[in-house]
């Protein structure tokens, strides 16, 4: 991996893409995170844990550092300003009532939600996080199906799809071998494939971009790692002017047009057996195909195919875990387990 050198220290591409994360914090942004706790705490909306004492049972935190770090990047390690947005954000989960949302939604809504949003294609990049494609020509047809839909109902359903992700899919990838991700997964790296599409199409769908880019900036930050638009038509200055309002400034900084041959730079980041064929590497997954499990996921799950409802992965170790049902009155699936990094307020199981 390339590595670039400051004084004595040599940064590493893996560095630089586990900066910030768990077990991997500088020491001021562990000052940070310290700050950030306090803060959280005095507004009412983080309560940490607690070791066991002589009368009293060991306690979990209410929130893992995982998610609290998201938070922090999202922010530059402001605790300041990322305290701001986690409170809105908590708030935000309490009024919407988040965890009854998921655990309501059905595994056909589910899939037919996922019509409209970018698909996993069941593999991961070279960091481990989940690759998803976005083709927004498959969306065209049903983009008046999507604006049908009562907008409180595709409001449940986006969140419901976040949720997904955040409680299922990338704690499964987080358990799944890859080249190099010592640290819990909590981001996916995205394809947006523009071939095909039109100007039309993209005004059709700008208030859906809206919404789902608005849940993203403010409750789910840094959910994206890496962001490659490919197939990008002549008109794309002009449709990015259209929507990169929608974006927070760090999603827009991770945007990377690639040329009329995606695969070489693709590669760089997925091995071929992850990459679709129709960006340059071996993987046969098609642009409306579920998501492809490898053989490691397979085993993992004990499934052949990527299982649909509202469940959470939850970790026994490192390399093992189970599917179960979410349960929005267990605040202990909320929880995601770090054995990368053990949290010293988190009790011994």
């Amino acid at each position: 991996m390339a590595s670039a050198e400051s004084g004595s220290e040599t940064y590493t591409a893996l560095d630089v893409e586990l900066s910030g994360h768990s077990g991997h914090l500088s020491a001021k942004q562990q000052e940070a995170l310290v700050a950030f706790k306090e803060r959280i705490v005095k507004a009412g909306v983080y309560r940490p844990g607690a070791p066991a004492q002589a009368d009293t049972p060991a306690t979990l935190p209410s929130h893992d550092d995982i998610t609290l770090l998201r938070f922090l990047r999202g922010k530059s390690f402001d605790p300041v300003a990322a305290s701001t947005q986690f409170k809105q954000a908590e708030d935000w989960r309490k009024a919407n009532n988040v965890g009854k949302v998921y655990s309501s939604i059905t595994p056909e809504d589910l899939v037919h939600t996922r019509l409209f949003f970018p698909r996993w294609t069941g593999r991961r990049d070279k960091f481990g996080h989940p690759l998803y494609v976005w083709s927004l020509k498959t969306v065209g047809p049903f983009v008046k199906e999507l604006n049908d839909l009562p907008p409180e109902r595709r409001h449940e359903r986006m969140i419901a799809l976040y949720e997904n992700l955040r409680l299922f899919t990338m704690r499964l990838a987080s358990c799944l071998p890859s080249a190099s991700h010592p640290t819990p997964i909590s981001s996916t790296s995205n394809i947006i494939d523009l071939d095909g599409v039109s100007l039309s199409l993209i005004w059709s769908v700008r208030s859906h971009l809206q919404a789902s880019a608005s849940l993203a900036s403010t409750i789910y930050p840094e959910f994206i790692a890496k962001l490659w638009v490919v197939n990008a038509p002549f008109f794309f200055p002009r449709a990015w002017d259209l929507v990169k309002g929608f974006f927070d400034e760090g999603t827009r900084n991770k945007l990377l047009i690639l040329g009329a041959n995606p695969g070489p730079d693709l590669l760089k980041y997925v091995e071929p057996e992850n990459l679709p064929k129709l960006y340059g590497g071996e993987l046969d997954w098609s642009l409306t195909d579920p998501p492809l499990l490898d053989e490691p996921a397979r085993n993992l799950l004990q499934k052949d195919e990527f299982p649909n409802g509202p469940f959470v992965f939850v970790a026994d170790s490192p390399t093992t875990g189970r599917i179960v049902n979410f349960d929005p009155e267990d605040s202990s699936l909320e929880l995601q387990k770090d054995f990368f990094e053990p949290s010293a307020e988190e009790p011994a199981p």
